[in-house]
């Protein structure tokens, strides 16, 4: 239910995210948790006992591992100095699964600047050709429905921007739905406060490097008060495999009767295959 209700938040529906059909027969065999939803819970969290306002000065995240959804996740939190903090998030094999580094310094008055107020529409994945990536460039408008978004992370909404929230969900739609999209495997985030126009209410994105040995992808964003960089990965197609007819014109109907099989990892690849012809 919480993914679902991302999803919506975000505009990111990656199936890699949200069908467990479709994410069984991806790079990790399961759904798996959005980057950004476990960066937001985990300042969410750092958040609980806080009382003023802050801002985000610079923040780095690193995915190093990915979190299925029902994976249970703890958080260790380090404040290097007053203002800057290091959160890493666990599996309950103490394996890390995300670093976040964060500066942040105190506001006088929040500032209450909101994007859009309602959800982005929901839309489906792109796939962007290895050959059009590099140079590919647009920019999001900014969305936040306030109210989902403080039931979700309300210790986050009453101490941060509304619009840095905003800018945060629009980089997990960005990587998920539209650059680079469908087969795209988030890896890290870098951004710093900047003075831009506070009045605008899009995130701008460019393509500087498409690494085609390593399938990797480095954009530069721009956003009112933040802009950095994306680091992401274009994952492996899913393999599609013959049907079952297709199959069974191949296989002699009496071939395996008597047989017992097991059959493990039966939803895709080789042990798709294998289940079908058996």
């Amino acid at each position: 239910e919480n993914q679902l209700r991302f999803a919506k938040l975000s505009g990111d529906y990656n199936p890699i995210h949200i069908d467990k059909i479709a994410a069984r027969r991806m790079i990790f065999g399961m759904p798996i948790v959005h980057g950004i939803h476990a960066l937001l819970w985990a300042l969410d969290t750092w958040l609980q006992n806080a009382n003023e306002t802050i801002s985000i000065s610079s923040i780095k995240v690193f995915f190093e591992k990915p979190i299925g959804l029902d994976e249970e996740i703890s958080l260790s939190i380090n404040n290097d100095d007053e203002c800057r903090v290091r959160m890493t998030l666990l599996g309950c094999d103490l394996q890390v699964k995300s670093t976040i580094i964060f500066t942040w310094e105190r506001l006088q008055i929040q500032d209450f600047s909101i994007p859009f107020n309602r959800f982005p529409d929901k839309s489906s994945s792109c796939t962007v050709p290895n050959e059009e990536i590099m140079g590919k460039s647009g920019e999001l408008d900014l969305y936040l429905n306030v109210q989902v978004a403080r039931e979700i992370f309300p210790n986050l909404l009453n101490c941060v921007s509304p619009l840095q929230v905003a800018i945060l969900l629009g980089i997990s739609r960005l990587v998920g739905v539209e650059c680079p999209g469908l087969h795209s495997l988030f890896s890290a985030l870098s951004l710093e406060y900047c003075i831009e126009d506070h009045d605008c209410k899009t995130l701008k994105y460019e393509v500087k490097q498409f690494k085609r040995k390593m399938n990797l992808v480095l954009i530069s964003v721009t956003s009112p008060t933040m802009k950095g960089n994306i680091r992401a990965f274009l994952r492996p197609e899913t393999q599609k495999q013959d049907s079952y007819k297709k199959i069974q014109k191949i296989v002699d109907g009496v071939e395996f009767i008597g047989w017992r099989v097991i059959v493990i990892g039966g939803s895709r690849g080789l042990g798709e295959v294998c289940a079908k012809i058996l």
